[in-house]
């Protein structure tokens, strides 16, 4: 599963192709348990938004949307989130991978294990989300609208302290190792 590093640097990779384009489209598979919001609703809530803002909060992407509402993005197991420019062999099926010589880069093409895709009105690079396993969700919050996914997370794991880690420790007879990946007490921590 991705992890708060891996959660972090992608959304740090990803910030400058979200925030500030307005996106034109979006275009996603068939609806399943990946989306936590119909893919009609999904799209249509998103279809001429922008993206002013983009956070992590424990292991969640969220995107600050300019009418307030907010899209959770949770990379699950195998989730990744990039551009369409990318050319990293990771991409790639295991079988194609190893049909390459190891300086072959390729562009990425949609698969079937390509869920999202932010298509944008400048035209440029869109952003694809890809989930071979389908663990990873996505949902969308109308303005003002809670989300008891964000609102059970404890304190983000880079900003915890000892004495808090103490507290939660007092609370309950539990091994240290469960108190970490407990979401509630620190949000972002995984095995």
């Amino acid at each position: 599963m991705p992890e708060l590093p891996e959660v972090e640097i992608t959304r740090r990779r990803i910030e400058a192709l979200l925030v500030g384009r307005p996106i034109r489209a979006l275009h996603t598979t068939k609806a399943s348990y990946f989306f936590l919001t119909p893919p009609e609703v999904l799209c249509e809530a998103l279809r001429g938004r922008c993206i002013d803002r983009l956070f992590r909060r424990g292991k969640y992407l969220v995107g600050q949307l300019d009418d307030d509402s907010r899209l959770l993005l949770h990379l699950g197991m195998t989730g990744q989130l990039f551009s369409a420019a990318a050319t990293s062999l990771r991409l790639l099926s295991a079988t194609a991978r190893a049909s390459l010589p190891p300086e072959a880069q390729l562009r990425f093409e949609p698969d079937l294990h390509t869920h999202l895709h932010f298509e944008f009105e400048d035209g440029g690079e869109g952003v694809y989300m890809r989930d071979v396993r389908k663990f990873g969700k996505v949902l969308w919050l109308a303005p003002g609208e809670s989300s008891p996914r964000l609102d059970r997370l404890g304190v983000d794991a880079l900003e915890v302290s000892g004495e808090l880690l103490f507290a939660a420790s007092r609370k309950r007879v539990v091994a240290v190792k469960n108190l970490l990946l407990d979401q509630a007490v620190v949000a972002g921590v995984g095995n």
